[in-house]
């Protein structure tokens, strides 16, 4: 489902997001079935999702890393949704179905949108599994809306415990100044492990989101300090790839550990940064 006239502000064109839109449908066809595309209103327009699972079965909700879009979940939902009834949202802000008027400027407007989100979802308590600038974003709501959560996953949460080093910088530099297919490939080999070879599909994907970007300003994730994390209360799993490129992988878990009272953390073998696709025979079950 798509909204008839209708462009998100992060797409350069009409025919940009059309194209986009066309490498998204491509993309559900690995997604697993029955499911629901519905949109919800916030302040900062209107947030796509993609709903699965039995609707009286607890919720649980997936943000997404950069770029990826909801759809980079569909290893972990053809799993969970028969557990929960799952929605994987499309992160506002972001190059996505959702039709954002608006970018969050801060932390708080990021929060917000989360909670208006759940609001109209009717879901007073949440479960919510974050990878990347989506396990940023989680972690950052764990810390200002902790009475909205019952537990979160953390897969490769962006910054959050490490500063994102040089390679991480280059890599999005790359998007930024040479969104050219064969540069767009060789940057996205950097966020998978060494012999694991991402889906077609989801490759194009992330090629129409890069080539129909446009630049505009968000809320980059950052480093949180030491007395943030204290904060956290929510029973929290951190997940993270041995082979990860945006920061110390060792570092980061020594230091979640460190931090945040009752943390379950493990470091994946063989996995890269987006571990739910990497290793998802591995990683479902620890969710």
């Amino acid at each position: 489902m798509i909204l008839v006239n209708q462009i998100p502000i992060t797409f350069k064109s009409e025919k940009a997001f059309r194209n986009y839109v066309a490498a998204y449908d491509q993309m559900l066809s690995l997604w697993p079935k029955p499911f629901k595309s519905l949109y919800v209103n916030t302040d900062f327009g209107k947030t796509h999702i993609l709903a699965n699972g039995n609707k009286d079965a607890e919720a649980l909700v997936f943000l997404h890393g950069f770029g990826a879009s909801a759809t980079m979940w569909y290893p972990t939902v053809q799993e969970l949704s028969k557990h929960f009834r799952t929605y994987a949202i499309d992160y506002i802000g972001d190059f996505n179905k959702s039709i954002t008027n608006h970018i969050p400027e801060n932390r708080g407007q990021n929060s917000t949108w989360i909670t208006q989100v759940l609001d109209s979802l009717n879901i007073e308590k949440v479960n919510i599994i974050g990878l990347s600038y989506g396990g940023w974003m989680t972690l950052d709501y764990l810390i200002s809306k902790p009475e909205r959560i019952n537990r979160a996953a953390l897969l490769a949460p962006a910054a959050s415990l490490q500063k994102l080093n040089l390679h991480f910088w280059l890599n999005f530099l790359t998007f930024a100044f040479f969104p050219f297919t064969d540069t767009i490939k060789k940057s996205i080999k950097n966020w998978t492990a060494k012999d694991v070879h991402l889906n077609g599909y989801l490759e194009n994907l992330i090629i129409s989101a890069i080539k129909g970007a446009k630049p505009g300003k968000g809320v980059y994730p950052s480093l949180y300090n030491d007395d943030e994390l204290q904060r956290v209360t929510a029973p929290v799993l951190l997940l993270i790839g041995d082979e990860e490129f945006i920061y110390n992988p060792v570092k980061a878990i020594k230091r979640a550990k460190k931090l945040i009272k009752g943390i379950k953390a493990e470091l994946i073998p063989k996995a890269g940064h987006i571990l739910n696709i990497d290793k998802a025979e591995v990683v479902n079950p620890l969710l």
